[in-house]
C-alpha cells in the first residue's frame, strides 16, 4: 500500500505498476497543475497578447449574459463603482485635458441637423480636430458611430 503523493488526498492505495505515485489520474493532474513551473507557464501565457484575448473574451461573453449585466449595474451603483468611475474620469480629463476643454465649450453650441444630406435626425457633436473647439460637425447617432468605425468617413 503507498499513499498518493498529493498532499489534499492523501488516500491509501495498491499501485497497479511500482512507480505510481498518484491514488487516480486526478490527483496527479491536480498535483501537477500546482507546481512552481505550471504556475509560472501559466502566469507567463496569461501576460501573451493571445492570453489576454482569450481572457477579454471570457469576461465580455459573460458581461452579456443576465448574470453579468446585473452584477455590472449593481457594482456601478455600489460606492466602489462610483470611485471608480471617478478615478477613471479624473485620468480621462488629465490625459487629454484639450479634449475636455473642447467638450465643455461645444457643449453650448446649439444642437444641428445631422450633416448628411436626407438624414434629417438630430445631430450629435463631433470634433474632426480638437484644437479648434468651435468647429464642430453635427451627426445623427448612426452616422457619428460610422465615422468613429469606418475610415472612409474619416474625409467628411
Amino acid at each position: 500500500m503507498r499513499i498518493c503523493k498529493n498532499v489534499d488526498c492523501g488516500k491509501e492505495f495498491e499501485p497497479n505498476t511500482g512507480k505510481q505515485l498518484f491514488c487516480s489520474r486526478k490527483c496527479a493532474v491536480y498535483y501537477h497543475l500546482r507546481t512552481e513551473k505550471a504556475k509560472r507557464t501559466r502566469a507567463e501565457y496569461r501576460q501573451s497578447d493571445h492570453g489576454k484575448r482569450k481572457t477579454w473574451k471570457r469576461k465580455s461573453r459573460y458581461r452579456q449574459t443576465k448574470k453579468g449585466k446585473q452584477t455590472e449595474i449593481a457594482y456601478r451603483q455600489s460606492n466602489k463603482g462610483k470611485q471608480s468611475v471617478k478615478k477613471r474620469l479624473a485620468r480621462y480629463v488629465l490625459k487629454y485635458p484639450e479634449r475636455r476643454k473642447a467638450h465643455d465649450i461645444a457643449r453650448k453650441i446649439i444642437r444641428q441637423e445631422c450633416l448628411i444630406i436626407g438624414c434629417g435626425n438630430l445631430g450629435e457633436r463631433h470634433h474632426p480636430d480638437y484644437l479648434k473647439p468651435l468647429k464642430v460637425i453635427f451627426l445623427c447617432r448612426h452616422h457619428h458611430r460610422d465615422l468613429h468605425t469606418n475610415a472612409k468617413f474619416n474625409a467628411v
